[in-house]
């Protein structure tokens, strides 16, 4: 997963800002709506991820959970 981060992180940057010589560059407003579009994208994707109940990945096969993981039921309320 480390590596998958890297690779597009590198990739991103080097298109939006890389000198080195690669394909044609686009123009600056091309790159500005790249960028405004991943913006809002990972925005509305981790607030997705932040208010779901259920977990990406299934539970280990030793039955542990990950520590300081809070479970809660679909018809519990949230505190005030």
């Amino acid at each position: 997963m480390l590596a998958h981060f890297v690779l597009t992180g590198y990739l991103f940057v080097w298109v939006l800002v890389g000198t080195d010589p690669g394909p044609p560059r686009w123009g600056p407003l091309m790159l500005l709506v790249i960028l405004f579009a991943t913006i809002s994208f990972h925005a509305f994707f981790g607030v997705a991820l932040t208010d779901s109940r259920t977990l990406l990945a299934p539970a280990s096969s030793s039955g542990s959970t990950c520590r300081g993981a809070r479970t809660r039921s679909p018809t519990s309320t949230r505190p005030a």
